[in-house]
């Protein structure tokens, strides 16, 4: 059962767009980054929260990338574990705690598949919330390993194919663009990415004899 762990910057925004996201993807718990000046935003999203059954922890920082990151670092290494997914709610609060937190998450991330060789599935992703027509929409970024190539090359075929390809398929179209390496070399490493997206809400896995996969963004 996937963990998600839901991270998010108090601003001045309304409530519904701090936590919508967390019935959208369900929660295990709420992190809550804040300046010591929005005490009574806080208030009113802890009793939300509360309404909701959910935990959370709050977590004082300074309006300052580097208090936030720090912070970050700390909660994402703490919460990073298997079958977790941290969400990164980029909707609210200041632009500079929140690109902190973002930084943070993706390292955190990749020092937990190093340190276990990516032999356990974690993961995290952003979504930014925005209303059109009076309803709620959401749009969701993954994060991932962006300093492997051949994970990059991965993740464009996936977003670019129309229909769901198994990993076969996935390589006969990337060995034609740029993959010099056999085929089980091409799966080994599929499957350390597949660590970083398995639970991500914005890929998809058609189970079965030849399991085919897409990423919807």
């Amino acid at each position: 059962m996937v963990k998600y762990i839901h991270f998010i910057t108090i601003g001045k925004e309304d409530n519904q767009l701090h936590l919508a996201g967390i019935p959208k993807f369900s929660g295990e718990e709420a992190v809550l980054f804040t300046t010591i000046n929005n005490r009574k935003k806080l208030d009113s999203i802890k009793e939300n929260l509360s309404h909701l059954g959910l935990g959370y922890r709050v977590i004082f920082v300074k309006e300052s990338y580097a208090d936030a990151y720090r912070k970050a670092n700390d909660e994402a290494s703490a919460y990073f574990d298997e079958n977790t997914c941290i969400a990164v709610n980029i909707t609210t609060g200041s632009r500079i705690i929140v690109s902190a937190i973002e930084d943070a998450v993706r390292i955190q991330l990749y020092y937990f598949h190093k340190r276990t060789y990516e032999k356990k599935i974690c993961s995290a992703f952003r979504y930014i919330i925005e209303r059109k027509n009076g309803k709620l929409i959401f749009k969701i970024a993954p994060i991932w390993n962006f300093t492997i190539k051949d994970f990059n090359d991965i993740f464009d075929a996936l977003i670019e194919i129309n229909n769901p390809a198994s990993s076969k398929e996935l390589y006969d179209l990337i060995y034609l663009r740029s993959y010099t390496g056999g085929y089980e070399a091409f799966r080994k490493t599929f499957r350390r990415f597949l660590k970083w997206f398995k639970n991500q809400p914005c890929f998809k896995e058609e189970t079965g004899k030849a399991p085919k996969y897409k990423i919807d963004l």
